[in-house]
């Protein structure tokens, strides 16, 4: 602690040799951001200041070169860029960046009591398709452990259950994503549903094949 700049020792504690008059008090520690305050101490009496340090966190400053993209910190969307993602506790967090018609990237970024700036560059997508996710098939009773394939021509769900398939794209009728219940929904034209998850919740994963295998669909659509 200071005392118009003077050292005065450790909080707590207690000084009765000062004089009555203005001070400004400066309290400082490491990993906080320092407290000022401006202090009149009457003459023969003691006065108290109760001192609450803030937290020094860190920031990240999220760039890329498609304006608007979209940014999901640990699987939470938190905005477009370029956007600045502020009050993080230092610790490893996972980026994961997306724009229309651009692959999906995803970074570790290490956060400190500071400023990160990070900056991506979303390359175009292909026109060739070939992803694959570990999954979780959810059946009305218990489940199955797998891999769900996408290639140009359509999924191959791979288990050593009896509910391993192959159905091409011209058979899909519905292929959506929950992000937030960690499902990802495949229907089969007038035919079955199938619902899976991740096993590890890891909703990027899900998010990321699923944007890969849409836009496929649709640029190829479109052709």
């Amino acid at each position: 602690m200071f005392l118009d700049g003077r050292p005065l020792g450790s909080a707590p504690g207690a000084w009765d040799d000062l004089e009555a008059g203005d001070y400004t008090l400066r309290v400082e520690r490491e990993d906080f951001h320092p407290f000022e305050v401006d202090v009149t101490v009457p003459a023969g009496r003691t006065r108290s200041v109760a001192v609450e340090l803030r937290e020094r966190l860190g920031s990240i400053v999220v760039e890329a070169d498609v304006p608007g993209a979209m940014v999901f910190l640990d699987r939470n969307f938190k905005g477009n860029t370029p956007l600045t993602i502020e009050e993080l506790r230092p610790g490893d967090y996972r980026l994961t960046v997306s724009a229309e018609g651009r692959e999906v990237q995803n970074r570790t970024v290490t956060v400190e009591r500071r400023l990160v700036e990070v900056r991506f560059e979303l390359v175009e997508e292909g026109a060739t398709l070939a992803v694959e996710i570990e999954l979780v098939h959810k059946h009305r009773f218990g489940s199955c452990s797998g891999v769900l394939h996408a290639g140009p021509d359509g999924f191959d769900y791979r288990t050593d259950h009896q509910d391993a398939f192959r159905l091409p794209f011209g058979r899909v009728e519905e292929f959506e994503l929950d992000y937030v219940r960690n499902n990802l929904r495949l229907k089969v034209l007038r035919g079955r549903t199938y619902n899976f998850e991740s096993p590890s919740e890891d909703r990027d994963a899900l998010f990321v094949f699923h944007k890969a295998v849409t836009d496929y669909r649709d640029s190829s659509s479109e052709d």
